[in-house]
Formats: structure tokens, sequence, C-alpha cells
């Protein structure tokens, strides 16, 4: 990976966050913070660059279940569909966690160095990111949320 594709890579990442702006920022008092790190991947040619909160540092008890499809429910998914011969598709929701219910709690980090704030600001999350314990839970609960409304 060169890097001039990962600068890039780190740069769209920030640019997302900003769009989305799943945080608001708020001076350092000292709250706890769960830390962060990058994690630079490259795939189908692709350098992508994702700032990931290090879930597993957080002190506190959070519920983080969520509904998956078991081994066995997709096995006989795929059976019917090609006993059927349907077509089967997939998709990769850019910034899936952005999307999710917003936080019931408070997390604070420290905003990457390349975000330009000081380092007397700390980012308080509105929605999860990647990393959180619980964030799998909130897309998920996000989703269904919006489907009930969409009936």
């Amino acid at each position: 990976m060169k890097q001039k594709n990962i600068k890039a890579a780190k740069e769209e990442e920030l640019q997302k966050l900003l769009d989305f702006h799943p945080y608001e920022e708020v001076p350092d008092t000292g709250q706890s913070t769960v830390s962060t790190r990058r994690v630079i991947t490259e795939k189908e040619g692709k350098v992508k660059a994702r700032l990931v909160a290090r879930g597993f540092k957080e002190e506190h008890m959070i519920q983080q279940d969520s509904l998956t499809a078991s081994k066995e429910a997709i096995g006989i998914l795929l059976t019917i569909a090609a006993h059927k011969q349907w077509t089967i598709k997939t998709t990769d929701i850019k910034s899936a966690f952005l999307y999710g219910k917003e936080l019931s709690r408070d997390v604070c980090l420290r905003p990457p160095n390349e975000s330009g704030v000081s380092e007397r600001i700390l980012w308080k999350l509105r929605h999860c990111l990647y990393g959180l314990k619980d964030g799998a839970r909130q897309f998920n609960l996000g989703v269904q949320e919006k489907l009930v409304k969409l009936g």
C-alpha cells in the first residue's frame, strides 16, 4: 500500500465523519474516553481507512446482542434459492454504524490528529463507531426502527 493511498483513505474516512457528524464536540473536563485506532485495509485494489473505537476497553456492561442469522438458516435460504433458481445478491452499507440508532449513553473519544481539533476538545458520540461493544446492536435497532416506520 502506498502512503499516498493511505493518506487519501484517511481523508475520505474523516470526510465521512464530518458529513454524518456522529458526534458533538465537547470540552475535555476529564471525562473517561474510549481510545481509537486506524484500521487500514486493501479491498479490491482500493485502500480503506476506518477509525475504530477500542470498545474492548469499555468498563461497564453494555447490552450487545443483535439479530444474526445462524449458519443453518443461511444454508436453508441458499438451498431454497438454488432450488427456485433465485439470484442471490448482497450489499455493503458504507459507514453502516453511522446510520444506527442514537446512543443512550455517553461515549467520548479523542479526535484523530488529522481532524485538526484542539487537544482540549473531545468527541461525544451520538452514534456508534465500529468497535464499540453495542455498535452492531445500535445499527440493527436503527434499521428496525426505519423499516417499521415504512410499514
